[in-house]
């Protein structure tokens, strides 16, 4: 009978040894490592905001002047599905707007991300159209993207 009672002493010792909290430098972090963002104009309101993988978004260039209803500084997109949201990059494919035909398929990439306005961005755009006829063009040099609302 003593055997038992110190078989299970020994089973709960080993137990409250093993759920004690350990001190924080033997803790792995579970904190995620902050991922960048990117900053898109909503065309109907003129109003800023910040997403993650968004789906919808007119991209509004730094070089652009501060007024948000200039057509040019703008590169609408839609039915964005990301396959990459990194922390160097972001890759997604969907449709982009341009002159004339409207919205045509399309592959983007964000990159560069930087600290602004006290969160990590996406600062650059590119993109690669598909035309009827020609197939896949070129990645476009990609232009700066407005970071701070």
């Amino acid at each position: 009978m003593k055997v038992l009672g110190l078989g299970v002493l020994s089973v709960l010792a080993a137990l409250i040894v093993a759920t004690a909290p350990s001190s924080a430098g033997d803790e792995p972090s579970t904190m995620r490592a902050q991922l960048p963002r990117v900053l898109c104009l909503n065309y109907s309101t003129e109003r800023f905001y910040v997403r993650s993988r968004p789906v919808r978004c007119d991209y509004y260039s730094a070089k652009a002047p501060t007024d948000p209803i200039v057509a040019i500084a703008i590169a609408p997109t839609k039915n964005v599905r990301w396959s990459h949201w990194g922390a160097k990059r972001a890759i997604g494919a969907g449709r982009y707007h341009v002159n004339g035909p409207g919205f045509i398929p399309a592959r983007f990439r964000l990159l560069n991300p930087r600290m602004a306005c006290g969160r990590l961005m996406f600062t650059k755009f590119r993109v690669r159209i598909f035309v009827a006829g020609d197939g896949w063009q070129p990645w476009s040099s990609g232009g700066p993207l407005r970071s701070c609302p």
